[in-house]
Parts: structure tokens; C-alpha cells; sequence
């Protein structure tokens, strides 16, 4: 597009600054020109700012703790990006406290740190801001060939060889599945010594015990993918799975979990250093607030409950486990992290961001719980949305919708329930199947097997999966809100065996999905070792293009 087309879409534009940065010179073109436009080289912005810092037309002005740093936007998952207004003084109250809580395992001018998520991203912003504040260099990677096996002649991490590195959880599965293949590679015998030595250190871990000859045999060599440095890594964006926190913890460096949003500076709670357990965020940082409140539901005529039925509220001594807790409920942030809200967006501020007490809060719309030593566990969400192992969001109720448009979705017997947690790169969906329509293409394709069998025919699952993804394309769902994998289920119209409906909780009075319950009558039909299998079996399909 032209400046001039830029112009008519952008009224407010004034300057626009291009580069010539990697572009032949029998490429290149003349200065564009638009009216009301002033266009720059990025040589002709640097040296205005060598002008304006002599002090010939204009004075440099520091910014104050109150001064707008950043507006950066949500990722628009769902719906429109929302800008979040960051000043200088929330920032570095983040850095602030992120070093104080780090401070321990840091030594001031040594570290070395990976760099590789754009800075647009919240978690990269304050991460690279805390390095920077206690003297660490920074390393700019590319997340495509951080390991060797994705670069020549060998990857950004064993270039750079950091000490410390924060990651989204899909980066620690790479260099999982990428440790477990080098072992596998080098033959049954290795790989047998390799299982054993993962499996003892997670337990001796658990004891308080290190594993010296192991350290030295094997995971010396495992370290040497990161490197060999790393002592001290972070898992944030999202919740990491058990497995892998576990396998990298002992293998590599011990890996902690961080949470937070953008809205809130990104690394709100984190884990203690030497922390081990799993499925735990961590506690707040010195710079930050953190409250419970009693969780309701989006329309405020109910409260949200657990798998049990029982409300979450912040009196609660007992989790849905019935283990010890310090109060369960909404999570709200508050302190000095907190943002000014959305940019140009006033009526989503006031939904958000609370006055409680006088004090400003930030609604996270995550459930979460106390453990009794003070740390915070993220246990439910308020809205049916869900952050994907890259750290993504995708809105399942509004994909649901989409795809229940599908001929071969039984709404009567419940629709289609979609699935995804944060230890998957997308969704899967469980389906009560249209038993009219299946026979009827049965029929019609000469698929010789009789109904209910027609369940389990491959043919079937693959034509109605080929379904779905076509009729959520229609309906505008993109390329994060796709299916790995299906089930179908045998729901008859209400009648059928599989059928979720108000009588065994898998629907509200009102005929909408009770996730929880629907998810529990699925894992109870096909059994846990079925439930894992879907979703695993689902990651390989998709590899194999088999959709």
C-alpha cells in the first residue's frame, strides 16, 4: 500500500520511516511522497535526534514515573486487541521486583541471558529489562534454531551458552522431545540408561537427594543443549505440563513457574528458587498485590463451582481435593505493576479493573487457590477460554459454536464439546455424532458398517473431522482455533448412551455444555488411559496430515 493509501485509512498519520536495511540497491525506490505525510529514512530520524539532543530546537525531557512508556496491545484471541497503557513507574516496579526476587541466584554483571520472544510480548519486555538492570548480556535468538538441531552449524543457545533463560512452555517441550530423540538415537542400551536416570533423579529430587554419577554420565550431556551454563530457567505464558517441568528440572536446570498478564506487567507470582513442585505459579512479588475473592459468574447470579459442585470462595479451607488451602476464588492483582487500563477502550477498563476498599484491582478471571505456605495455585478459569501450550488463547464456547453448525453435530444429545489445555498446541473436540446424517453418507459412500460401529470406522471420523474444519472455516475461526483430533459419541438424540443432557449434569437446565461434568462423563466412558490417548493421538494425526 501506497503512503497515500496509509493516509486515507489513517487520518491522524503524520510521519512514516522506512529502511533500506537488506534491500539491493537495484531494488530500492525513491522517497515516497504522500500529502500531509513527512516520510523519513531511518539515517534521516537518527539524525534528528542527534539535532534535538545537541539541544539546537528541543530539550530532552526524561520521563517521570507517571510517563506512558509502552501501549501494548492483548493478542486479540478474543476479540479485538486490547491496548494496555504502561507507565515507566509500573515498569520498573515489575523489574524492581523480579530482581529482588531473583537476587539470590544472580551475580551482578555475569549472567548471560537468551533472548528470543519479540519485545511486544509482556513476558520478553520485562525479562530483558531485568537483565539489563543488573548487568547481564543478552543474547538475540531465533526461536526456529535455538538448538542445533534447527541450526547450522549449531544452535543460538549453544552459541550464547546462557545462564538464564524464560521461556513459554512449548519452548521446554522442544527441548524435552529433543533430549529424549539424541537418546533414543544412540541405541537401545543408552536409552534404557537415560529412562533410568530421569525416572531416579525426579525421585531423588522429590527426597532432597542429588544424583552425582548420573549428573556426570548423563545429563552433563543433556546440559550441553542449552549450552552447559544454565542454572536458572522460568516457564511463563502459560501453565507448563507436569512431565516436562519434571524432566527439565532434573535434566537441565531447575525450571519455576511465573503467571501474570499483560494488563498486570507479566511476572506477577513466581516460584521460589529451589521450589520443585509442579502446577504451582508461586508467590507474589514484593512489588505486587494479590487477592481472592469470592468467584461468580459472568452474569453475577451465581457463584462458579469446582468439579464437586462447590463454590469457590475465599473462606474455603479445603480444596476440591480436600487437601489444606488458604481460600479459593477469583484471582485479582493490584500494587505498583498495575496498568492504567485499555487505550481509547473505557467501558472494558471499568469491567476489568476494580476499586476495592479504594484500592484498584485488575479482574484476571483466573480461579485460583492459597496453598497453605502462601503460594498460588491456578486452578479453574471464570470465562471458557484457554491458553495453549505457545501460550495462546483460544475461546472454546465461541469455536463450539462454529463447528456445531455441522449436519453431523447432534445438538439434541448435547453439540460438540471442544478441549484443550495448556500442555496442547490445539484443541480437540468430542462430538455427539447425528446418527441420521452418519447412516445416511454411510449409505451413500458404500461404507458397508452399521451404526453404532459407524463410530469407530475411520472413514467416518475422518469425513466428519474434514467436516468441522471446513464449517469453522466458514464461520471465521482461524488457524489457532483449528482441531488436532475428534471423538465421536454415541448420543442418539438425548437417548443414546453418550448423551450429555440436564439429567446427568453434562447440560445446564437451559441445554448449555457443563464443561466440567461433560469432560468427567467423557473421561468415565472412555476411561483415563482413553482420555490421555485422544488428546495424544490427536498431536500425532495432525503431524501426519491426516485430517
Amino acid at each position: 500500500m501506497t503512503p497515500l493509501g496509509i493516509k486515507r485509512q489513517m487520518p491522524s498519520l503524520k510521519n512514516i520511516i522506512y529502511t533500506d536495511d537488506k534491500v539491493k540497491p537495484d531494488d530500492r525506490q525513491k522517497k515516497p511522497v504522500a500529502p500531509g505525510v513527512d516520510v523519513y529514512s531511518f539515517e534521516e530520524a537518527i539524525q534528528l535526534g542527534e539535532r534535538s539532543i545537541t539541544g539546537s530546537s528541543a530539550d530532552f525531557k526524561p520521563p517521570t514515573a507517571k510517563s506512558m512508556a509502552v501501549v501494548m496491545y492483548t493478542s486479540g484471541s478474543t476479540g479485538k486487541p486490547k491496548g494496555v497503557m504502561i507507565r515507566h513507574g509500573a515498569i520498573m516496579a515489575e523489574v524492581a521486583g523480579i530482581v529482588h526476587h531473583f537476587q539470590p541466584a544472580i551475580v551482578l554483571g555475569q549472567e548471560v541471558f537468551a533472548a528470543f520472544l519479540p519485545l511486544a510480548h509482556i513476558l520478553a519486555l520485562v525479562a530483558e529489562q531485568s537483565q539489563l538492570a543488573v548487568g547481564a548480556a543478552i543474547g538475540y535468538c531465533d526461536p526456529r534454531t535455538l538448538t542445533t538441531s534447527g541450526a547450522e552449524p549449531k544452535g543460538a543457545l549453544a552459541e550464547f551458552r546462557p545462564t538464564i533463560m524464560a521461556a513459554v512452555p512449548k519452548i521446554w517441550d522442544v527441548i524435552k522431545k529433543g533430549a529424549e530423540a539424541k537418546a533414543k538415537a544412540g541405541g537401545p542400551l543408552k536409552h534404557y540408561i537415560f529412562q533410568t536416570a530421569v525416572s531416579a533423579k525426579i525421585a531423588m529430587s522429590k527426597l532432597g537427594i542429588d544424583t552425582p554419577l548420573f549428573n556426570a554420565l548423563v545429563f552433563k550431556k543433556i546440559g550441553e543443549i542449552t549450552g552447559g551454563r544454565l542454572k536458572l530457567a522460568i516457564a511463563g505464558g502459560g501453565p507448563i505440563d507436569t512431565q516436562v517441568q519434571e524432566f527439565c528440572s532434573v535434566a537441565i536446570c531447575p525450571i519455576i513457574q511465573g503467571y501474570g498478564l499483560t494488563e498486570t506487567l507479566g511476572g506477577n507470582c513466581i516460584q521460589a528458587i529451589g521450589d520443585t513442585r509442579t502446577g504451582v505459579v508461586g508467590v507474589p512479588l514484593s512489588s505486587v498485590e494479590v487477592r481472592l475473592i469470592d468467584a461468580r459468574t459472568e452474569d453475577n447470579t451465581g457463584y462458579l463451582t469446582d468439579t464437586h459442585g462447590v463454590a469457590y470462595k475465599a473462606t474455603d479451607r479445603l480444596n476440591a481435593s480436600g487437601h489444606p488451602c488458604l481460600g479459593r476464588g477469583e484471582v485479582l492483582i493490584g500494587g505498583n505493576t498495575l496498568s492504567e487500563g485499555y487505550f481509547k477502550m473505557e467501558s472494558q477498563t471499568k469491567e476489568a479493573y476494580l476499586t476495592i476498599d479504594n484500592e484498584r484491582w485488575f479482574a484476571t478471571g483466573d480461579i485460583g487457590e492459597w496453598t497453605p505456605d502462601g503460594s498460588i495455585k491456578i486452578v479453574d478459569r471464570k470465562k471458557n477460554l484457554v491458553k495453549l501450550l505457545g501460550g495462546e488463547y483460544v475461546p472454546l464456547e465461541h469455536m463450539e459454536c462454529k463447528f456445531g453448525n455441522s449436519l453431523f453435530v447432534d445438538a439434541l444429545a448435547g453439540g460438540i464439546m471442544v478441549y484443550a489445555d495448556g500442555t496442547m498446541d490445539r484443541s480437540v473436540a468430542f462430538v455427539q455424532a447425528n446418527k441420521k446424517e452418519l447412516v445416511a453418507w454411510a449409505q451413500e459412500n458404500s461404507v458397508p458398517s452399521e451404526y453404532p460401529a459407524l463410530l469407530q470406522n475411520d472413514k467416518v471420523r475422518s469425513m466428519v473431522w474434514s467436516d468441522l474444519l471446513s464449517t469453522g472455516k466458514s464461520g471465521g475461526l482461524g488457524e489457532l482455533e483449528t482441531l488436532f483430533n475428534i471423538q465421536l459419541l454415541d448420543g442418539a438424540m438425548g437417548d443414546g448412551p453418550d448423551a450429555w443432557t440436564p439429567t446427568n449434569g453434562g447440560l445446564t437446565a437451559t441445554n448449555k455444555i457443563q464443561r466440567k461434568a461433560a469432560t468427567k462423563l467423557v473421561q468415565e466412558q472412555y476411561g483415563e488411559v482413553a482420555w490421555a490417548a485422544a488428546l495424544k493421538d490427536g498431536r500425532a494425526a495432525l503431524k501426519a496430515g491426516l485430517k
